[in-house]
């Protein structure tokens, strides 16, 4: 029956191609039955496609950006899994921001206080004026990048 529902949806079959070999790849030995899209949000700054998938054994949540798959026996709620998958990337990137050691962060200490600085007012931005804001300040990182040192 689950091989019939396909017929039945709209999608697009390179996206859907995609998505299928990435749970087929994931899931070893499982074999996609039935793939759909059935929401995508627009959420701080990125677009999150969630995809419902049958196999013949199990059925999954595969959320993108980054793509990850989330068995629906542990995470019943497509809503509790995005917001899952929404908190761990922007735990993920906090711990990627900066400077990548204390020898680098002292050798450009005014550079990365103004990016840091920037990098702040990016994630507080709502408007036009605000973002144009943070443009200016990376403008400032770039300008104080190219300075020559004193010595």
């Amino acid at each position: 029956m689950k091989h019939i529902l396909s017929s039945y949806v709209l999608s697009n079959p390179i996206s859907k191609r995609g998505i299928t070999d990435y749970v087929e790849w994931q899931a070893r030995g499982e074999i996609v039955q039935h793939a759909e899209k059935v929401k995508s949000e627009h959420l701080l700054g990125r677009d999150y496609d969630c995809w419902d998938l049958h196999t013949q054994r199990d059925r999954y949540w595969v959320i993108t950006s980054p793509t990850n798959l989330y068995s629906q026996t542990l995470f019943p709620s497509l809503d509790y899994t995005l917001s899952f998958q929404v908190g761990v990337m922007i735990r993920v990137e906090a711990t990627q921001r900066g400077a990548p050691n204390e020898t680098h962060r002292l050798r450009l200490t005014p550079v990365w206080r103004r990016w840091e600085t920037a990098a702040t007012s990016f994630d507080e931005a709502e408007e036009a004026e605000d973002f144009q804001a943070v443009g200016m300040k990376c403008r400032q990182c770039l300008i104080q990048l190219t300075r020559p040192r004193q010595s």
